[in-house]
């Protein structure tokens, strides 16, 4: 027995219920299109990097030679490092310190040859341009921190502001003992004058004493000569005014005025006043050369002291300049190999934001699906009303 199927019954379902499924049928379409304008959109921007490096092998003194790796596919090295999820981290707090970098949409690298594709995307245009520039300089920056110049040139930028330091450290110390001590002190650490001068004052001083102290020694010497004739005399009862009393005429005794030739000899037949007045003069006379030992000695000690701070100031002025010259030709020498053979990562074009979403609403395929959705409920809708009422018939 085989069962035919009336469609004309179905049909009839559909007549008969056709306000209701006209009505399902608008409803649903409607809904369809206008989920369309509510649901949210998505906005991709790229900005587009170049993995630069050496391009030709230069020529040029043996201490800027090349380490960089020939032939190296740089923008894959650069790659792998955007994978790096410690990096990724990195980034997305150096450009979201706020949110404490939980990022305003998401951001993926690719490359294609030299160049490395950063794409982002994001709920406006502008916040997508800007997350994948944002990303970039970041991520540029990283790779100049450990591939560029950077990278050899900081550490030893470092060390060279901590010598230049010490340098003016020195050369400060050098004037306060140039302007303490008054000794000149020429470009190469020698001095500028010779003999005890070119300790200034404290020198001079020294020189003068010396002299003072040469003179005062001839006159203690020619008065123990003195005496001893004059000893000899009066026990030989010989006179007295033959005695070499020219011997007194010495800056010393003449500035004491005490004892001179013409009064040795006005007193020579008196000698027991003429023995008081030798003892006396060579009294003061011993006590004034003590003195003036004392004082050489002390001056002496004074300037060999100076003399070791000076030299020890010269040879730490000699080995700073020394240390801030090499470490200032080290940058030179970095920052002239950075110009010749550095690998770096620049822009090449900057995110711009998109005109169209991620994916843009294609309205006749929107219409399809519409007017599709729209026919299947409004007929289902007119089957179910009328099997609704065939059971309340029944009932």
């Amino acid at each position: 027995m085989q069962d035919e199927i009336d469609l004309g019954k179905y049909i009839r379902v559909i007549f008969k219920h056709y306000r209701l499924g006209l009505l399902l049928f608008l409803a649903v379409s409607i809904l369809v299109v206008g989920i369309q304008f509510v649901l949210p959109r998505s906005y991709q921007a790229t900005a587009t990097l170049f993995a630069a490096a050496q391009q030709n092998q230069w020529r040029f003194d043996a201490r800027l030679a090349s380490n960089t790796e020939a032939g190296k596919n740089w923008a894959r090295e650069f790659l792998e490092l955007a994978k790096d999820a410690w990096l990724k981290e990195e980034i997305a707090r150096q450009i979201s310190p706020e949110t404490n970098g939980a990022l305003d949409g998401t951001v993926w690298v690719g490359s294609k040859q030299t160049l490395i594709h950063v794409q982002a995307v994001s709920s406006t245009p502008q916040k997508a341009a800007d997350l994948a520039n944002r990303w970039s300089q970041a991520y540029i920056n990283w790779v100049d921190k450990m591939y560029g110049t950077a990278a050899t040139s900081d550490p030893i930028i470092k060390e060279l502001t901590e010598v230049e330091k010490q340098y003016e450290k020195v050369l400060e110390q050098l004037k306060d003992f140039q302007s303490r001590t008054g000794i000149g002190i020429a470009a190469e650490g020698q001095t500028m004058m010779e003999g005890y001068e070119w300790l200034g004052p404290k020198g001079l001083e020294l020189a003068e004493k010396n002299r003072n102290l040469a003179q005062q020694k001839v006159a203690l010497s020619n008065l123990k000569l003195l005496n001893a004739q004059f000893t000899q005399a009066k026990a030989a009862g010989t006179s007295l005014a033959d005695l070499p009393w020219q011997l007194l005429d010495v800056p010393p005794i003449a500035a004491r005025g005490q004892l001179t030739p013409t009064s040795a000899l006005a007193e020579s037949s008196n000698p027991a006043r003429l023995e008081a007045l030798l003892a006396s003069e060579m009294s003061a006379q011993a006590l004034a050369t003590k003195i003036l030992e004392e004082e050489v000695t002390n001056n002496q000690q004074a300037i060999t002291d100076l003399t070791v701070e000076f030299d020890r100031l010269v040879q730490e002025r000699i080995l700073s300049r020394e240390d801030y010259t090499t470490f200032r030709r080290k940058v030179d020498e970095i920052v002239y190999q950075s110009k010749i053979e550095n690998v770096e990562l620049r822009f090449l074009a900057p995110a711009e934001p998109p005109a169209q979403p991620l994916q843009a609403i294609q309205w006749p395929l929107v219409l399809f699906w519409a007017l599709c959705a729209g026919v299947v409920t409004g007929i289902a809708g007119c089957y179910v009303a009328e099997f609704v009422r065939s059971r309340g018939r029944v009932a």
